[in-house]
């Protein structure tokens, strides 16, 4: 990002799409980090293509089943399986690029599925290669789009941070405690998956005024949860000092990702590329804000026409 697409911005000033670059850029990397392969423009184009697909139409069919039934006469159902067959395609060539290589890295999670020997057989490596590909990027995409657009239209904030991260390089910024405090203010105002999940009780809940029976289900908003004053003092207001010293009941109000067994897949490597991207952007570059765009949701909440411009520091 820092060595490719930014620097070609900053040299002709011109702002960017930081959504439409940004997804691109962070499905290479998570591709190369997390996987061992290197993606080509085509094969990122097409897998956002085939998610987009997959999400759009299997909601459609879930809250319609009748529309799974007449899938034959809609187009853009018909366009289901075939994404979904490529999406297993795309999973299983980085299987069997990983087995291909005379010295593939260690400590990868293509490596630790190949050698996981609970497998019991590739379709279920493959589904899991899958799974994490998509949560891994995803939600490191869009929760770094939505810190950086904070900072952006809070140039103290990101001059706070700049100056923290001045003197300490490579994994030790990752413990920078501002650094730590911007990108969790971040996904607190932004939860990516802003309307959370839902969750089948496994036992009875008794609240102050409710009896909920073992076997409901239940939904988990996260945003109305992120921006409840309840817990955070002027909810809507960027303010990552917030988390240096924060309340039990603010911290165990954060819950983008979720909590419990059943938390997000993805959410180590989404951390760990959120803190070394964000830090090695804000040490070598300043944005500010050329057009806020608009927040858009559909499974993940997005801004849509956000554009930055980038000058080197």
């Amino acid at each position: 990002i820092t060595e490719t697409f930014i620097p070609k911005y900053v040299e002709k000033g011109q702002p960017f799409d930081v959504a439409h670059e940004f997804l691109r850029q962070i499905l290479k990397g998570v591709s190369l980090a997390g996987f061992d392969y290197n993606l080509s423009d085509k094969e990122v184009n097409m897998f956002i293509s085939d998610v987009n697909i997959i999400l759009k139409e299997g909601l459609a069919q879930s809250v319609n089943p009748v529309r799974k039934a007449l899938s034959p006469f809609i187009s853009a159902a018909r366009r289901l399986p075939v994404a979904k067959e490529r999406l297993r395609q795309f999973s299983q060539n980085l299987l069997d690029n990983y087995r291909s290589m005379e010295d593939p890295q260690d400590e990868t999670i293509i490596s630790m599925i190949v050698k996981n020997e609970s497998y019991e057989s590739d379709e279920e490596r493959i589904a899991d290669i899958s799974i994490i590909f998509f949560a891994s990027y995803d939600t490191t995409a869009y929760s770094l789009i939505w810190t950086l657009l904070e900072l952006a239209k809070n140039p103290t904030e990101q001059t706070k941070l700049r100056n923290s991260l001045r003197d300490v390089s490579g994994d030790e910024r990752r413990n920078v405690p501002e650094l730590r405090c911007v990108v969790k203010e971040g996904m607190r105002l932004h939860p990516v998956v802003a309307a959370g999940v839902c969750r089948e009780l496994g036992r009875d809940y008794t609240t102050e005024k409710y009896f909920i029976p073992k076997g409901t289900i239940a939904a988990i908003a996260t945003i109305a949860i992120h921006r409840n004053p309840k817990y955070f003092e002027e909810p809507d207001e960027f303010r990552p000092s917030r988390w240096m010293n924060p309340s039990e009941e603010a911290s165990m109000a954060f819950i983008p990702f979720v909590l419990g067994r059943h938390n997000c897949v993805g959410q180590s490597l989404a951390n760990a590329e959120l803190f070394t991207i964000l830090s090695t952007l804000i040490s070598g570059f300043e944005f500010s804000v050329f057009d806020e765009g608009e927040t858009d949701f559909f499974v993940t909440l997005k801004p849509v026409g956000a554009k930055l411009i980038a000058r080197k520091v």
